[in-house]
């Protein structure tokens, strides 16, 4: 069979299309929701840098891959920050939730046991497991 530029030319468009439609699809795959599951925000009371709002929020974060094909599941960050919906600029950190699977259907379920405590030093979240994260104010005031 001999290959000539014009069925050169299919396959290269062909190759391309596939290229192209497979980026799309993992790009696709990779992003992140930033849907928030959970929300606190800071008491009226306590000031920090002005009369500011700040929230800490759990949110879904991007894919983990690593367990494909068999295991694929969300990621989640906790955010403190200005913003009520979705993160813009302000602390996130990565954070790995264990709910305990005979009492809590889902996350949000897990989370509504949840609290924050804010104080003058900053926010402590504190999990229905007893584990409990401390970011200091200067990790998110302002915007940081």
């Amino acid at each position: 069979m001999k290959l000539t530029p014009r069925k050169l030319l299919k396959a290269s468009g062909l190759v391309l299309l596939v290229l192209i439609y497979s980026s799309l699809l993992i790009h696709y795959l990779h992003q992140p929701s930033l849907k928030v599951i959970a929300q606190w925000k800071k008491p009226s009371g306590l000031h920090y840098a002005g009369e500011l709002d700040y929230f800490l929020s759990v949110v879904e974060a991007e894919r983990d891959w690593r367990g494909f094909p068999i295991n694929v599941e969300r990621r989640y960050f906790i955010y403190v920050g200005l913003d009520p919906g979705k993160p813009s600029y302000g602390h996130m950190i990565d954070f790995t939730f264990y709910p305990d699977s005979k009492h809590y259907r889902d996350l949000a379920g897990y989370l509504k046991g949840s609290s924050a405590e804010w104080n003058d030093d900053g926010v402590t979240f504190v999990l229905p497991s007893a584990h409990r994260l401390f970011i200091p104010k200067t990790m998110f005031i302002k915007g940081r």
